[in-house]
C-alpha cells in the first residue's frame, strides 16, 4: 500500500510516516515548503514539492493528481489546512485514490468559529456565547464590556491576533468586514484541554485528550500531557454521531472554576494529539481501514514533548523553575528516533526557511508558518493553465472564441503548415504549435526539439539567433578587428550550446515574428501558473518569452526576474512614441518632415491590405525577400504569399502599399498591432528602384503616421540604426526571457554563462555599435 501525506512541514506528518512506515507501507510526503521537517526522514519514499495551494489551487490539484497517479498512491492523508483544499478539489482526486476528509462544506462550517458556535447550540457540550462581528458598529457595541470577551477573527490559528483579556486599546485594530469577519466569545478562566480524534462516517477510531502545559504563544503547544476526560470522549463522540465527519479532528476545550467543560473551537485536521499514538504505530493505522469497528484506540499514558521548542522556555520565567526541568527529562522527544534522527537535524533548515518566509512576507514566525496553506474563507478557483496541442482542442476553442486572433494564428499551422500548393507556409520554420490558454489570456506557443531542421529561423532557434543570426550581423558590420575574433568566440560556443541543447526550448506568445507583442493588460500576474503547468508538460525544454525592452514592458520583465527567470539581450530595437498624436517628439525631427513630403508627393498610390489580391500578396513575398533574404540574412523569416494573406484575412496582420501609375506594387508594409503598440514584421521594396523614390522612407512615413493616428507606440524592430535614430528613434535593448531552473545541471549552467555574456560583452557591443 502507498501513502501520500501532505504538510511534510508538521511533525504530525513525521508521527504519520513513521507509523505507515512501521505498518510496512510505501509512503511519500509532499509540501509547498522545499525543506520541511519530515523530508529527511528515512521512513519516507520520496518529498514532492507543490505549488502553493493558498495562491495556486488549481496547480495544486492539477500536481496532486500527476503524483497520485504516477506513483499508484492508495491513500491521501492530509495533515494541515490544506485539507480544504483538498477537499475543495476532491472530486479530481477521488479516481485516483481514497482522500481521507470530509466534504468541503462541512470543514468549513468547522473551521468558521461563528458557524461553529451555532452548530453547537444544543449539543452535550457547547462554546461560551459567541457574537459574529462583521461591521466596526458590532464591535462597539461590546466596547463597554470588553474584559468579558475573547476576541478573535472568525478563520485563525495558533491563536493568531487572538485577544484575550485584558485588551490595552488592542481592539483598536480590529476591523471586521463581511470578507474577514471576528468573533467575540464570552471569557472563560480555567484549565485547558484539547482533544485529537480520528472519525471515519461519524465512528471515532481513535482519542486522545490531553493537556497542554507549554505554549508557545497563547495556543501552539509543545508539551502534550495525556488525559482521560470521559465527558471530553463522549462529546466527541456525539459530534461524529451528528455530522458523520471522516478525517481527523481536534477540539479546544476549557474547564471553568465549577468543573464544567466548554468547547472553544474546532480544527479540521490533525493536532498534536497524534503524537500520543506513537507506541501503537500499527494499531493507529489498522484504525483508518473503514471497515474495521473495534473501539478506539487509547493514547499512551506518558507525555509527549517538541523538545527544541520546549528549551526555547529556558530563557523564559518557567524555565528556571524546577517543575519545568523536571518535565523535560522526564519527557519523550516526539521527533527524536536513534533509527530516524535526522528530522531532528532539519528542523535547523525548516526554521531558516521558515525565518526567510517570514522576514520576506513581514509576518511573525507562527503566522508564516502557515501562510502559503491557510484558508481564511476566499474564493477557491481551481482553474489553472491548459495547453491545448491537438487541433480538434483549438477548433473547439475557435468556435467558442471565434474573433481571437491567436486562436486563428495557430489553427492555420496546426493544419499542417503548408500552403494550399503543399509547400510550407514560412519555408525555414520547422515548428509545433499549440495554444496555451490562460483564462485570461490565449497566447500561441512553438514547441521546439533539437532535431529540427537546421538552419530554423531565429524566431523559434535560439541557436540560430546567437550563433547564425549573430555571425551575419557581423559580418555586414564592416569592421574585420571586431568582427573576426567575435566570429571565432561564436564558432568556439556553437558546440556548446548545441551540446546544451539550446534549441529544445517552448516559447510562449510566439508570433514566429522579428517582434511580438504582449497584451496591454498582462503583467504577469499568473506566471507563476504559466511556468508551473509548463514545466511540468515540458520537463526537458527551456521556457521563453521573446520580444520584451524595458520602454514597454518594465514591469513585466521585473515580475519575470522575480520567478527566476534569465534576461538574454538579444538585439537594439528602436521604439516611436506616438501616443501623444500630432504632437509626438519624433514629428520635430528634420528627416521626418523630408519623409512626409516626399510621401506626399503622390508617386505611388497608398491602398490597404483589404484592397489586395492574391497576385499582389505574390508580388509583396518577393519585394520583402528582396529586403529581408537577398539584402541582410536567409535567416530571416521566409515568408509565403499565402501566410502573409492568410494574416490579411484573419485580422492578425494589416497592410499598405505604394502601387505605381503604371500598377506594379513596389514597397509594401504589413503591421501587426495590440490597443498599444505597432510593429511591422513584413517591410518589403523594389531594391532595383533608384533612392530618389525613397521607398523605405515612405513605407517608414506609414508607420510613423499609423503610430500616430492610433496613439500608439511604434516597436520599429532592429537595423537601419542610424536612419532610425536621426528619425527619433529611442534605442532599447531587447530581451528574452528564459527559464531554465527544472532543466539538468549542465544545461542551467551553459545559459547562465550565455546570459552573463551577453549581459556583458554582448551589450556592450549592440549599443557601441548600434546593432
Amino acid at each position: 500500500m502507498r501513502v501520500l501525506i501532505l504538510g511534510a512541514r508538521a511533525p504530525a506528518c513525521l508521527e504519520w510516516a513513521r507509523c505507515f512506515a512501521a505498518s510496512d507501507w510505501t509512503v511519500f510526503v509532499a509540501d509547498s515548503l522545499k525543506w520541511p521537517l519530515t523530508r529527511s526522514s528515512k521512513c519516507i519514499q520520496d518529498f514532492f514539492h507543490l505549488p502553493e495551494p493558498k495562491s495556486h489551487p488549481g496547480l495544486w490539484i492539477d500536481a496532486l493528481v500527476r503524483v497520485e497517479n504516477d506513483q499508484k498512491i492508495n491513500l491521501n492523508m492530509p495533515t494541515c489546512e490544506e485539507v480544504f483544499y483538498l477537499a475543495y478539489g476532491r472530486a479530481a482526486l477521488d479516481p485516483y485514490c481514497r482522500v481521507f476528509t470530509s466534504d468541503f462544506e462541512l470543514l468549513h462550517r468547522l473551521h468558521h468559529k461563528g458557524r461553529f458556535a451555532q452548530l453547537t447550540a444544543d449539543w452535550p457540550i457547547k462554546t461560551p456565547e459567541t457574537r459574529l462581528l462583521t461591521c466596526d458598529e458590532e464591535l462597539s457595541a461590546l466596547s463597554f464590556e470588553a474584559s468579558e470577551w475573547v476576541f478573535k477573527p472568525a478563520y485563525s490559528r495558533f491563536a493568531v491576533q487572538t485577544q484575550i483579556p485584558p485588551h490595552n486599546n488592542s481592539l483598536e485594530k480590529i476591523t471586521p468586514t463581511p470578507e474577514q469577519p471576528w468573533v467575540a466569545q464570552r471569557f472563560v478562566a480555567g484549565r485547558e484541554y484539547c482533544s485529537f480524534s480520528i472519525l471515519i462516517d461519524g465512528q471515532l477510531r481513535a482519542h486522545a485528550c490531553y493537556h497542554p502545559r507549554y505554549k508557545v504563544g497563547q495556543a501552539s503547544g509543545v508539551f502534550f500531557d495525556s488525559i482521560d476526560a470521559k465527558e471530553i470522549t463522549a462529546y466527541v463522540m456525539h459530534f461524529g454521531s451528528v455530522t458523520g465527519y471522516t478525517g481527523q479532528v481536534g477540539f479546544d476545550f476549557i474547564e471553568d472554576d465549577e468543573g464544567r467543560i466548554h468547547v472553544l473551537e474546532c480544527n479540521p485536521r490533525a493536532t498534536s494529539g497524534i503524537h500520543l499514538f506513537d507506541n501503537q504505530p500499527r494499531a493507529l493505522i489498522s484504525a483508518l481501514n473503514p471497515t474495521t469497528a473495534e473501539k478506539p484506540i487509547q493514547p499512551t499514558s506518558e507525555p509527549r514533548m517538541i523538545a527544541l521548542a520546549m528549551l526555547l522556555f529556558a530563557a523564559t520565567k518557567q524555565g528556571v523553575q524546577p517543575a519545568f526541568w523536571k518535565d523535560y527529562w522526564r519527557t519523550r522527544d516526539a521527533l527524536w528516533r536513534v533509527q530516524d534522527f535526522w528530522p531532528t537535524l532539519a528542523q535547523l533548515p525548516a526554521l531558516i526557511e521558515l525565518i526567510t518566509r517570514a522576514m520576506t512576507h513581514h509576518r511573525g514566525l507562527i503566522a508564516a508558518s502557515t501562510a502559503d496553506i491557510e484558508w481564511d474563507g476566499q474564493a477557491i478557483d481551481l482553474r489553472s493553465p491548459s495547453i491545448r496541442l491537438d487541433y480538434p482542442e483549438q477548433l473547439k476553442l475557435l468556435t467558442t472564441l471565434p474573433n481571437d486572433k491567436s486562436i486563428r494564428y495557430v489553427q492555420g499551422f496546426q493544419k499542417g503548415f503548408l500552403t494550399s500548393n503543399n509547400t510550407p507556409l514560412i519555408a525555414n520554420v520547422t515548428t509545433r504549435m499549440a495554444l496555451l490558454d490562460t483564462g485570461s489570456q490565449l497566447f500561441p506557443v512553438s514547441i521546439n526539439d533539437c532535431h529540427d531542421a537546421k538552419n530554423n529561423s531565429y524566431v523559434v532557434s535560439p541557436l540560430t539567433a546567437y550563433c547564425g543570426y549573430a555571425k551575419d550581423e557581423l559580418r555586414r558590420m564592416g569592421r574585420p578587428w571586431i568582427a573576426i575574433p567575435m566570429t571565432c568566440l561564436i564558432n568556439g560556443g556553437a558546440g556548446l550550446l548545441e551540446w546544451a541543447r539550446l534549441d529544445k526550448i517552448v516559447q510562449i506568445n510566439n508570433w514566429l515574428l522579428s517582434t511580438n507583442l504582449y497584451p496591454p493588460g498582462w503583467q504577469g500576474d499568473d506566471l507563476y501558473a504559466l511556468t508551473h503547468k509548463l514545466h511540468a508538460k515540458f520537463p526537458d525544454h527551456a521556457l521563453a518569452f521573446r520580444s520584451l525592452n524595458t520602454y514597454s514592458n518594465s514591469e513585466l520583465i521585473k515580475r519575470f526576474l522575480e520567478q527566476g527567470y534569465l534576461s538574454i539581450p538579444s538585439r537594439q530595437v528602436y521604439l516611436f512614441d506616438g501616443r501623444n498624436g500630432e504632437n509626438a517628439l519624433f514629428m520635430a525631427h528634420h528627416n521626418c518632415k523630408i519623409d512626409t513630403k516626399l510621401l506626399e508627393a503622390g508617386t505611388f498610390q497608398i491602398e490597404q491590405g483589404d484592397q489586395l489580391t492574391a497576385h499582389d500578396f505574390s508580388r509583396i513575398e518577393m519585394l520583402y525577400n528582396l529586403l529581408y533574404l537577398d539584402k541582410y540574412c536567409t535567416l530571416n523569416p521566409q515568408y509565403s504569399a499565402e501566410w502573409m494573406e492568410r494574416g490579411q484575412r484573419d485580422g492578425w496582420l494589416d497592410f499598405r502599399v505604394l502601387r505605381s501609375k503604371a500598377g506594379l506594387i513596389e514597397g509594401a508594409v504589413g503591421w501587426f498591432s495590440n490597443p498599444e503598440i505597432l510593429t511591422a514584421p513584413i517591410v518589403g521594396y523594389n531594391t532595383a528602384l533608384t533612392q530618389k523614390y525613397g521607398l523605405y522612407r515612405q513605407l517608414t512615413q506609414l508607420c510613423l503616421q499609423e503610430a500616430i493616428k492610433e496613439r500608439k507606440i511604434l516597436n520599429f524592430s532592429s537595423g537601419a540604426a542610424h536612419f532610425k535614430r536621426i528619425r527619433g528613434g529611442v534605442a532599447r535593448i531587447e530581451f528574452s526571457m528564459v527559464y531554465v531552473a527544472h532543466l539538468p545541471l549542465y544545461r542551467r549552467l551553459v545559459w547562465r554563462l550565455l546570459s552573463f555574456l551577453l549581459n556583458t560583452i554582448g551589450v556592450s557591443l549592440m549599443k557601441k555599435f548600434k546593432l
